[in-house]
């Protein structure tokens, strides 16, 4: 949704309310009246559809006996957390970010684990590399830092069932590829040919 800026004389009251709505709901001044005009006319701000959207993911998402829901202070973000299989029992942390443009939604998964085991970061670089190779991603479609999963997508309208249908199978099926390759550590040839076989049915990519 195209955004522009305009000019307009409010009273001092007014514009109090707004500040303390802003202030209460953790939001600028702008995007307050953006919402209180869009409710009004019974519109969707590019907010609004990002946390319908989301929730919807979170819905898809809640029936999962390994992934879990984590509380995030921003609305247009999502975080998912699962455990790994490695010594020490870590965790791995799903995000999701998006936002809503001219050009329909944007958005951008990452994966990371909170470790300073060099061995961990080790795996998961080449977790990551072999997982990115196997769906032939473009180059420019993601980065891999030291034990961190960065991947761009674009869904153009979001629609949300469907969107979010891609958005939850994917982050499913990340976690599915990665369980495959670490039950086969330390083998790693293994491993690397887990995900290859883990990957072959996924044919929706991001």
């Amino acid at each position: 949704m195209k955004k522009s800026v305009y000019s307009i004389v409010l009273s001092d009251r007014v514009v109090s309310m707004v500040d303390s709505l802003a202030y209460r709901e953790g939001m600028s001044r702008s995007a307050a009246i953006n919402r209180i005009l869009s409710e009004y006319l019974s519109m969707d701000t590019p907010e609004q559809q990002i946390k319908q959207l989301l929730d919807e993911v979170v819905d898809r998402l809640s029936s999962s006996e390994t992934l879990r829901i984590m509380p995030t202070p921003s609305g247009g973000l999502l975080s998912v957390r699962a455990p790994l299989r490695f010594k020490y029992n870590p965790t791995i942390k799903y995000s999701v970010e998006l936002t809503i443009g001219a050009n329909g939604a944007d958005g951008e998964i990452r994966a990371a684990a909170r470790t300073q085991s060099a061995s961990l970061t080790a795996a998961l670089d080449d977790f990551f590399s072999c997982f990115a190779a196997s769906l032939q991603l473009p180059e420019n479609a993601y980065r891999i830092e030291s034990g961190r999963y960065f991947q761009r997508f674009s869904v153009g309208e979001p629609d949300n069932r469907h969107t979010a249908e891609r958005i939850s199978e994917y982050i499913k099926f990340l976690q599915s590829a990665m369980d495959a390759y670490f039950a086969q550590l330390p083998d790693l040839s293994e491993a690397r040919r887990a995900v290859k076989t883990a990957t072959l049915p996924y044919q929706r990519k991001l």
